[in-house]
């Protein structure tokens, strides 16, 4: 799969560490059976980092003016990431409608306001 191109109605996603078929599909809003689907003989079990799969959906956006894009890492919050980019968390919540800041994912990009 990782030369092939993603059927329409569906974006490439590379795998990263701690990837599961659970964690993508609560993050691109699908259901674990459509990422099945569009990608035969995936085995969610055995998700390989830098494996390349098809999630059904749009891409995610790209960041919108006069913000900038961010990876989650390990120990992130929004508050912690609200005083570190000197913004506020309504701010990171506003940039990134449907984020949840309860549950970041480590490799999660997500959309920080200049401040």
């Amino acid at each position: 799969m990782n030369n092939r191109q993603c059927p329409p109605g569906t974006f490439p996603y590379t795998i990263r560490a701690g990837d599961t078929c659970f964690g993508l599909a609560r993050r691109f809003n699908t259901t674990i059976n459509a990422i099945i689907e569009a990608n035969p003989g995936i085995n969610c079990d055995n998700l390989q980092i830098g494996q390349i799969i098809c999630i059904p959906g749009r891409p995610p956006a790209e960041c919108p003016p006069n913000t900038f894009p961010y990876t989650i890492r390990a120990g992130d919050t929004c508050f912690r990431l609200a005083r570190r980019f000197n913004t506020t968390i309504n701010a990171i919540i506003e940039a990134n409608p449907g984020i949840n800041c309860n549950n970041l994912q480590i490799g999660q990009t997500i959309c920080i306001p200049r401040g």
